[in-house]
């Protein structure tokens, strides 16, 4: 399981010890080990739950940051499209794309329509990112790019960032990347594409990188100082 914390919350003493012992069979059954030195099955007015210290009447609640009510915001609103997606093993795609960041800029391209490429530099503001965010943000550009042509498919795609395709499919506890991924999975949503993002080393990636590192002369604009 990814997370192996759990907490229940009822508004009575009896009912908790009810609830609670039919959530220990129930992960016993399920074939789960507990351990027992890390358990709370009574009922307790104050714990400590994933670092963050509760209390209240018999039941207890977790004040949320900001950036947490706009992550449970947005699942509750797309909760529908995400819980009809099945199980599979089938490993077939419509689309294979490959993307590359650096500290100049950014690149990709799709490789059945290799005419569709998509590469620019980052503004100033940018290039004092994190490489993750860099490239985060060419997936969300490349797919923002591409989407007319990947609308409805499934999509294989490919980035030499392991950090990338853990932050797309687990989240992350930084609100500038959680936020990212959360743009990207949104536009899969809305145009029903399905990703699979995977790693593959930077030498399998070089078509993209060289995207990437491609200089547009005519890229230019005027400094706000001149006004």
């Amino acid at each position: 399981m990814y997370l192996d914390d759990g907490l229940g919350i009822e508004k009575d003493q009896k009912m908790f010890k009810i609830v609670s012992v039919q959530v220990k069979l129930d992960l016993v059954r399920s074939g789960f080990e507990l351990k027992a030195e890390k358990s709370l099955w009574e009922p307790t007015k104050r714990l400590v739950w994933l670092d963050v210290n509760t209390s209240a009447s018999w039941y207890s609640y977790i004040k949320l940051s900001e950036s947490s009510i706009e992550q449970l915001q947005f699942w509750k609103l797309y909760i529908n499209e995400v819980n009809v997606k099945h199980f599979s093993v089938d490993e077939s795609c419509h689309s294979i794309i490959y993307s590359d960041a650096n500290d100049t800029g950014f690149g990709g391209y799709i490789v059945e329509a290799p005419q569709n490429i998509a590469n620019g530099m980052w503004i100033e503001s940018e290039r004092s990112n994190s490489s993750t965010w860099k490239e985060l943000s060419v997936v969300k550009k490349v797919l923002l790019s591409s989407i007319n042509i990947i609308s409805g498919k499934k999509v294989k795609w490919f980035t030499d960032n392991q950090n990338v395709v853990s932050i797309v499919s687990k989240g992350s506890t930084k609100t500038i990347l959680q936020n990212l991924a959360l743009d990207i999975i949104s536009v899969c949503l809305e145009y029903n594409v399905n990703i699979d993002i995977v790693w593959i080393p930077r030498t399998l990636n070089e078509k993209a990188d060289f995207l990437s590192r491609f200089v547009d002369h005519d890229d230019w604009g005027i400094s706000y100082y001149i006004f």
